[in-house]
């Protein structure tokens, strides 16, 4: 009888671990933020999983994110999620692509979703089921951004082919295609009037482009290492990048001269978005901090440490009230900072944890409820290296810059660490 129950025992067991295999690890929205004055808020730590989420994006009216990402190595499925933002739930989930998805963009008009893909993928959804519209083949290499204009008649795709296309909505044809960029081409994104299309590079330039008929407007140099985001502000006049070397750089659209760069970053910076009225830049990256910053001043208003995972994406609500930030990360840490409150974790349903992980759900149970913002910065300074190269890192993730070497290669090499890390 008791060889018998230690049989059932270790079966039931064996189910549970079988069953949580199965189920495709849960994305998290890493956090949800109101920007305005308040008090603290709560600190905790939420389950990820194994999912990175590398990009979001709003509807329009502000009622939905839209979340793409995948997992850790880039030949598994990649996945969007849609969250209904007045519940905090998960509406529904699609599975666009058999790899990673590295960008996702909504049309201004919400009926229509865009995704780039690992595997040359660039898709076309229809926002409200789900349904392919269409693929766009032309890419000879993995899509790496993508964007429509402010009047929805262009879609825009960037891609490690060191191209971006020009595409009409209307009939899905190529109008136009932009070269002149020597390496992979990071991010896009449109002006206000979208009169012109801006271009992040690995080769350390941003440049601008006449969206009308595709001829390079300018070139803007001065970063020292590849450019990962660009964001314009709402009027159009200025435009915020920022890189690898680990700064934010603003520029005057119409001189094309910089006038003010934003340092405080110890790593490389992934994303950035600038609020809708023109006055808030949010920046995070690989030191796994979320920074907050006046574009005018070029000072740095709040800083959210202790992430405990590179920042692959942060992106404002179309009100500018809330910011939605995408982490990899096993754990996301959320605390408070002075001028944010009410910080929301939207999270998929995960399986149940099996016996062999009493660990990670005690180091879930034991995180803090409260948590003040001097206390989070004690916790940030005591927890993080003085120089990222000398920081331990999660085996899923990639190096830092001293380390990895060229950012261009940033993705595919921390991908190649995970798939090893996997085999073993």
């Amino acid at each position: 009888m008791q060889r018998e129950l230690s049989a059932l025992t270790k079966s039931r067991s064996a189910l549970r671990r079988a069953a949580a295999a199965k189920v495709f690890a849960a994305v998290l929205i890493a956090a949800v933020l109101t920007t305005t004055m308040g008090t603290n808020v709560r600190a905790e730590d939420v389950p990820a999983g194994d999912t990175w989420v590398t990009s979001l994006a709003f509807t329009p009216d502000g009622a939905t994110l839209v979340s793409g990402g995948g997992q850790s190595l880039l030949y598994r499925p990649g996945e969007v999620r849609f969250w209904d933002l007045a519940t905090d739930t998960q509406e529904r989930v699609i599975s666009p692509d058999e790899s990673a998805i590295w960008d996702v963009a909504v049309s201004p008009d919400g009926t229509l979703l865009a995704t780039a893909g690992y595997n040359k993928s660039l898709k076309v959804f229809n926002l409200a089921d789900g349904t392919l519209v269409k693929d766009l083949p032309g890419h000879s290499n993995w899509v790496t951004a993508v964007a429509f204009s402010p009047d929805g008649a262009t879609l825009a795709s960037a891609s490690e082919d060191a191209t971006v296309r020009l595409w009409n909505t209307a009939d899905w044809t190529e109008r136009a295609k932009l070269a002149g960029h020597e390496g992979m081409i990071r991010d896009v994104a449109f002006s206000p009037d979208g009169a012109k299309l801006a271009t992040a590079s690995a080769d350390k330039t941003v440049r601008l482009w006449n969206t009308a008929d595709g001829a390079e407007a300018g070139k803007l140099a001065g970063h020292e290492d590849a450019v990962m985001s660009v964001a314009f502000t709402p009027d159009g006049s200025k435009l915020a990048s920022a890189g690898s070397d680990r700064t934010i750089r603003i520029w005057d659209v119409a001189a094309g001269s910089e006038l003010s760069k934003l340092a405080g970053h110890t790593n490389w910076i992934t994303s950035i978005d600038i609020s809708s009225d023109g006055r808030t830049l949010a920046s995070g990256g690989y030191d796994r901090t979320l920074r907050f910053w006046d574009i005018e001043s070029g000072k740095s208003i709040a800083t959210l440490g202790g992430i405990g995972g590179t920042i692959w994406a942060v992106a404002f609500s179309p009100d500018g009230n809330r910011l939605a930030v995408g982490c990899q990360s096993d754990y996301l840490k959320l605390c408070g900072v002075p001028t944010l409150t009410n910080l929301v974790a939207v999270a998929a349903p995960e399986p149940a944890p099996t016996p062999e992980a009493p660990a990670e759900v005690a180091a879930t149970e034991a995180a803090p409820a409260e948590q003040t913002v001097a206390a989070a910065a004690a916790a940030e300074s005591a927890t993080e290296a003085p120089a990222p190269a000398e920081e331990a890192k999660p085996a899923e993730e990639s190096k830092p810059a001293e380390e990895a070497g060229s950012a261009e290669e940033a993705k595919p090499a921390e991908v190649a660490e995970a798939a090893e890390a996997d085999s073993k």
